[in-house]
């Protein structure tokens, strides 16, 4: 064996040139355990290895390098690895899985460990590792690397992957998944996904998001919600929902609304309600309705129009009431004032009426009745009937 100081794996050209110093190993041709076109297993030694120097068929002319050593120099790819940030948040989903009762409160923020320092270890007899240290006097320590770790501990068998800086897969047809149990993925930066077909989710158990600053949802074409029990929406400040053309909501029960300030409707066109039963509103304070136009009440039964003090109704023109049978002001007092002039007008007969006395008028006559006494006036002239004729 000897230490390579510069090998051309390559080429196994054994020129003069190869020999200008004494430092200098010739360019050797390194074995691999496959070497097929475009296939195979590929590593260069890196200078200050051990290598083992062989001879294709026993011919001094054909070295190669067909293997490598460890020594006090270069040290073995056994690390003991300090608990994870995975960890913990896999003990976090654990315990949120045991208490249901933590579901609606939402995922703790996890306190993950940051300390990411590996130790060199003796005894880690049950790894197998393959890893690629980065190029750099720097980095004697093998602290960057690139690692693969297969752990063969009883009841703790792991593979770790390592990729000290970027990690990329690119997967020609399908890719499958199979995990038993729980899957956690933390990212530093930005999360992308392009999906070019479909998404979709089948979660047996509960789902929660939490997002600690915005979340926009985009959604070109149309989106359905489908929920089998209760839904509940909770907005810290404000809400806005923007439709472009029509809503619609169908509820199969009750609805319920409970606004603690001010509620503002502005409706450009008509405003129509239907309801198949009762109405009825309750009002604290006043109640103003203003129109541009007319206002219609019909009803195909009662009309009523109660208050505890005060009805006014007032008109620029006219007021108008009209009965097919009966008219009736019950009051303790009655007064009517005519600015101009006051018309009554009756089809068969006005009769007024205080106590005893009444005043009948018909088409043709004026009776004037106190107790059993009349006086008529028609157009033959005036009669008394049941009483005397006085002048006092």
């Amino acid at each position: 064996t000897f230490i390579a100081n510069d090998i051309d794996t390559n080429s196994s050209n054994l020129s003069s040139n190869t020999y200008k110093s004494y430092h200098h190993t010739p360019f050797l041709r390194v074995a691999s355990h496959i070497a097929s076109n475009h296939s195979g297993f590929f590593h260069t030694p890196r200078i200050g290895d051990e290598v083992i120097i062989s001879f294709l068929d026993d011919d001094i002319d054909k070295p190669y390098v067909s293997g490598s050593l460890y020594n006090g120099a270069t040290t073995m790819p056994q690390y003991n690895y300090p608990r994870y940030k995975r960890e913990i948040a896999t003990n976090a989903l654990s315990y949120l899985s045991v208490v249901p009762a933590m579901i609606d409160k939402g995922l703790d923020t996890l306190k993950l460990q940051e300390n990411t320092d590996y130790e060199l270890s003796s005894i880690n007899n049950h790894y197998l590792t393959l890893a690629n240290s980065t190029v750099g006097v720097d980095n004697t320590n093998a602290r960057a690397r690139n690692e693969i770790t297969l752990k063969n501990d009883k009841d703790k068998e792991e593979i770790y992957i390592l990729a000290q800086k970027d990690y990329k897969e690119e997967i020609g047809n399908n890719y499958e998944q199979t995990i038993k149990n729980n899957k956690t993925s933390e990212v530093g930066a930005l999360y992308t996904e392009f999906i070019t077909l479909g998404h979709m989710q089948n979660i047996i158990g509960f789902k929660n998001v939490n997002v600690g600053a915005e979340y926009l949802e985009n959604t070109l074409l149309s989106k359905d919600t489908n929920v089998g029990l209760s839904n509940t929406l909770n907005v810290g400040i404000s809400n806005e929902v923007n439709i472009g053309q029509n809503h619609e909501e169908k509820i199969g029960n009750d609805k319920r609304v409970i606004i603690n300030n001010n509620l503002e409707q502005d409706i450009k066109n008509d405003f129509i309600q239907r309801i198949g039963h009762n109405k009825n509103e309750t009002i604290k304070g006043s109640y103003v309705l203003q129109t541009n136009q007319s206002i219609k009440f019909h009803s195909k039964k009662d009309l009523s129009i109660e208050t505890n003090e005060y009805f006014k109704a007032e008109a620029d023109d006219s007021i108008s009431f009209k009965a097919k049978k009966n008219c009736s002001f019950t009051a303790d007092n009655v007064n009517t004032m005519a600015n101009q002039e006051s018309v009554l007008t009756a089809q068969k007969q006005i009769v007024s009426r205080v106590g005893n006395t009444t005043i009948t008028q018909t088409k043709d006559k004026i009776i004037l009745q106190v107790g059993t006494t009349q006086v008529i006036i028609d157009s033959k002239g005036l009669r008394v009937k049941g009483g005397d004729l006085r002048a006092d």
